[in-house]
């Protein structure tokens, strides 16, 4: 082994050595404590009773309390919560875990609200407690009761305090309280006051444990979307099936998201010192519009916080809503980067595209208008290159008699052949990939839309004309049993006539309806969003290349 080998050894070895130690002086993270013979089940523990002669009793007869718990000494609550945004229940197991949650501002296909929750679910924001020098204790199953119910005006809104409190015999008690306003987010906080002398922070565990119902008419397609994610120092980690483990560094949030919707944990003035997501065994059968069965799996989505020094308590936001990229993005966490745009390439584009698109509805009161405006303003933009392009073609046409002459007389001499056709195109200032310019940009903002009308909330449901949902396909009737859906016809016949339009080599014609064909079938089912956009901005090259010919013939 060479000398310059032992050094990368060595130094290997000491970053390994001294990781711990910068962790726990220079962050202030201590290790997460993985569940040991020391861990305990909620419901094998003293609960804290209401009646206040319950709670004088001796040791042991707490101890038969305990043994009771699976008896509901404690019967669970069901808290309704009902704002101008959603309406939930949540229950006084787990201290305070969500049920349901319904959001009134977006419905299913069949009218119903969008209901966020798995049906059965349990567990959802249940917790484990890492006592220092104690136990690790999972609540998540525990029998809480409910401590408090206040209703607080702050700041011109009400905010409803919901606080439950579980006792852990010989150790403390443990409180959770969720804040619930009018807004997609609440924050809950953990605190543990204990009987014991302990300095060191307390650790909770808290996960989203069933991942979120399909949404959806099409949930094959989404899930595909269906996904757990956890980010750690700015990195973004996702799965879609197995799992993690336990990931051990600064974590930002933990969320998992289907097509349109997401639920996600972020620490607030709490440390997130690791993550975990798992896929669940159980794997629950929804049935689609036509009867069929779709396989939906379930995920678990897992963050540990540790309690800041400067607070009683470890808090966190969780939000339970749309994806919506500027509201996702006001939280300061890059909770966006859960709406994947693709390649950089495309969002540069997306991005922008987004804003404009998101302005242009809100002023139109419509999303159909706001696409027909926005594909004449990239018209207006690329006009300049269009322009070009098509001065750049008839050149091209007008020279191809020369250009055949050359390639006959030097079709013996392929080298003196291209020298010649290049001294032609110099000569009278032509490009050859003039032609071309616009449409390499133009893919660009294709792929851009076809993310955006895919995937983006904006479009969800949004109708226009005949049109009930630019999201998706614009079935405009049933034809036994098969979708007639008429704008990818409309794209298609624009394209075909734009080609016959621009194009005037013979050899080309075939090609002026196979490409045309070949995108019907392409399109046929993308968002009749992006379809709209596609057959205007044909509609509008048309008539650039119709002005164009009317010129040319005036000036003749």
């Amino acid at each position: 082994m060479d000398k310059k080998s032992l050094i990368a050894f060595a130094l290997i070895g000491l970053i390994l050595f001294l990781w711990p130690v910068y962790n726990k002086k220079i962050l202030k993270i201590e290790p997460v404590r993985k569940n040991s013979q020391k861990s305990i089940v909620g419901d094998s523990l003293a609960i804290e009773p209401r009646s206040p002669e319950i709670k004088e009793e001796t040791k042991s007869q707490k101890q038969t309390v305990s043994a009771a718990q699976k008896k509901q000494v404690v019967p669970e609550e069901i808290i309704n919560v009902d704002t101008d945004l959603f309406e939930g229940k949540i229950s006084s197991i787990g201290g305070g875990t969500i049920l349901s949650w319904k959001l009134k501002e977006y419905k299913k296909a069949n009218g119903d609200l969008v209901e966020l929750i798995p049906e059965g679910s349990r567990g959802n924001l249940g917790f484990t407690l890492d006592i220092p020098g104690g136990p690790v204790v999972d609540l998540s199953q525990a029998d809480f009761y409910l401590k408090q119910d206040n209703k607080i005006n702050v700041d011109s809104e009400i905010v409803r305090d919901l606080t439950f409190a579980y006792e852990i015999q010989g150790w403390g008690v443990v409180e959770k309280t969720l804040s619930i306003r009018n807004q997609y987010d609440l924050k809950t906080s953990f605190s543990f006051v204990s009987d014991q002398n302990i300095r060191r922070k307390e650790t909770y565990s808290v996960r989203w444990n069933d991942g979120l119902q399909p949404t959806e008419q099409n949930i094959k397609e989404e899930a595909g979307y269906h996904q757990a994610y956890a980010l750690q120092g700015g990195e973004l980690t996702k799965i879609k099936k197995d799992g993690t483990g336990v990931i051990e560094g600064q974590t930002n949030w933990v969320a998992i998201r289907n097509k349109y919707f997401m639920s996600a944990i972020i620490p607030f003035h709490s440390n997130g010192i690791a993550a975990q997501l798992k896929t669940k065994d159980e794997v629950s059968a929804y049935q689609e519009a036509g009867g069929k069965s779709i396989e939906w799996k379930n995920y678990m989505a897992e963050i540990y916080l540790q309690r800041s020094d400067s607070l009683q308590s470890a808090e966190a936001i969780v939000y339970l809503g749309p994806l919506d990229y500027p509201s996702l993005k006001e939280y300061g966490v890059d909770l966006q980067k859960t709406l994947d745009f693709g390649w950089i390439i495309i969002r540069i584009f997306c991005i922008p595209f987004l804003y404009v698109l998101q302005w242009l509805g809100k002023t139109t009161g419509n999303y159909g208008w706001a696409i027909i405006i926005f594909s004449i303003g990239i018209k207006v933009v690329l006009y300049p290159l269009t322009r070009k392009s098509f001065q750049s073609m008839r050149a091209m046409q007008e020279l191809q008699p020369k250009m055949n002459s050359l390639k006959e007389k030097y079709k013996d001499d392929p080298q003196r052949m291209n020298q010649e056709v290049m001294k032609l195109y110099k000569d009278n200032k032509v490009n050859p990939m003039g032609g071309c310019l616009p449409m390499a940009l133009q893919m660009p903002v294709l792929f851009a839309l076809f993310r955006l009308f895919r995937s983006t909330i904006m479009f969800r449901q949004a109708p226009f004309l005949w049109i009930k949902d630019l999201a998706g396909p614009d079935a405009l009737m049933q034809v036994s049993g098969f979708t007639l859906n008429i704008l990818p016809v409309l794209m298609c016949v624009s394209t075909i006539v734009q080609q016959k339009l621009s194009t005037q080599d013979p050899r080309q014609k075939m090609m002026a309806y196979m490409m045309p064909v070949f995108l019907l079938f392409v399109f046929y089912k993308f968002s009749s969003g992006l379809n709209l956009y596609y057959f205007m901005f044909n509609v509008l090259t048309i008539a650039q290349e119709l002005l164009a010919k009317r010129s040319r013939a005036a000036e003749e």
